[in-house]
C-alpha cells in the first residue's frame, strides 16, 4: 500500500523521510523473546513482544538497534540529547549497538519480528548462538527508511543479504501497479524466496552486487520517473550510487543509498566514528533527520 499520505507535501523519498523523522519519538522497548526460527542458511526470525511498542506505528524497512550487554542482562535506554542524537546518563554503561530492520509488527498483540543474517563471527552471531524465548531484548528506534510517493511507480531497489529484510518488507508493501527490478546479492539464491513475490517486481539474484552493471533500467530509458533504494556494504553502495546519480540521471531526491557495513571493519568502531562526525555536522547546522546528511556520513562523500 502506498504510504504518500505519510508525510503530507512531500514529493520525493528524502523529504519524505526528513519530515517523519522530526515527529517521531524515540521509542526504547524492553522486549521478550517469543520465537526463534532458522529461515534458511542464512537467516534466523526472531520474534520479540513488548507493550512498550503500543505507541509504534510501523513503516516498511523502519531501522530499529539493539541495546546489548556483555551477558545478555538489561540495558540502560538512551534518551535524547540536547544535539537529538540518543544519549545516556553519566556513569550508565553504553550496551553495543546494532542496527536492524523490522521485518514486519503486530499492532495488536505488539509483537516484532526481525530476520537476522548469520556470521561466522560477531555479536549477533553470538546473539542467535544463545538466544532462546523468554529471554530480553532492550532496543531503541525507529529511524524510517522508506516512502515511495504517489507520483512515482518505477523503482529500482538494491541490497545484499544485510539489505534483504528491508527489501522484503519494502517489496510486500508496494503497491500493485509498481513495477521495477529488485538486485539481490546473495551467494544463496534460496534467501531469495525471503522476499514475496510481486506482479510487477523482477527479482535478480546476483553473486556480487560487483556483478550490477550500469546500464539504466527500463523505466529511465522510457524518461519515466524512478525511485532507486539501496542497501548494501559501503564500497557497493558508493559505486551504485554514483552509477543512479551520473549514468542514469536520477533526482538525488529519489535516491537513498545506505551503508549497512563496512568491509574489514567492526561495526562498533564505525559507529563510533560516525557519531562523531554526526556531532560535528550538527554543530555545523545540520539536520540530524536529513537523510543526505545520514548518506554523506556513511558514505563519506
Amino acid at each position: 500500500m502506498s504510504d504518500a499520505v505519510d508525510a503530507a507535501g512531500a514529493h520525493d523519498i528524502k523529504s519524505a523521510i526528513r519530515s517523519r523523522a522530526q515527529g517521531a519519538p524515540l521509542v526504547n522497548a524492553q522486549t521478550t523473546v517469543v520465537a526463534v526460527e532458522e529461515l534458511t542458511p542464512t537467516f534466523t526470525r526472531v520474534v520479540v513482544q513488548s507493550d512498550d511498542l503500543a505507541e509504534y506505528v510501523p513503516r516498511p524497512a523502519d531501522a530499529v538497534k539493539l541495546l546489548l550487554t556483555p551477558d545478555g542482562g538489561a540495558a540502560e535506554l538512551p534518551h535524547r540529547g540536547d544535539d537529538g542524537l540518543p544519549a545516556w546518563q553519566d556513569g550508565a554503561e553504553r550496551p553495543v549497538l546494532r542496527a536492524l530492520t523490522v521485518r514486519s509488527f503486530d499492532a495488536v498483540d505488539r509483537r516484532l519480528t526481525l530476520d537476522i543474517a548469520r556470521h561466522s563471527t560477531g555479536v549477533l552471531t553470538r546473539l542467535l548462538e544463545r538466544i532462546r524465548p523468554g529471554d530480553r531484548i532492550d532496543m531503541a528506534g525507529m529511524r524510517p527508511e522508506w516512502h515511495l510517493p504517489e507520483e512515482v511507480r518505477d523503482v529500482v531497489l538494491v541490497a545484499d543479504v544485510t539489505g534483504l529484510p528491508a527489501v522484503a518488507a519494502i517489496v510486500e508493501n508496494l503497491d500493485p501497479e509498481v513495477s521495477g527490478v529488485l538486485y539481490l546479492g546473495t551467494a544463496r539464491p534460496a534467501d531469495a524466496d525471503l522476499v514475496a513475490p510481486h506482479p510487477g517486481i523482477t527479482t535478480r539474484v546476483v553473486a556480487d552486487l560487483a556483478d550490477v552493471a550500469a546500464e539504466p533500467p527500463a523505466s529511465v530509458e522510457a524518461g519515466r520517473r524512478t525511485q532507486v533504494w539501496i542497501a548494501a556494504e559501503a564500497a557497493h553502495v558508493r559505486r551504485l550510487r554514483r552509477i543512479a546519480l551520473q549514468d542514469w540521471q536520477i533526482a538525488s531526491g529519489d535516491l537513498l543509498a545506505r551503508a549497512y557495513w563496512k568491509a574489514g571493519r567492526d561495526s562498533t568502531e564505525v559507529d563510533a566514528e560516525n557519531l562523531v562526525r554526526y556531532r560535528d555536522a550538527i554543530a555545523d547546522g545540520a539536520d540530524l533527520h536529513d537523510p543526505q546528511v545520514a548518506e554523506d556520513i556513511d558514505l563519506g562523500v
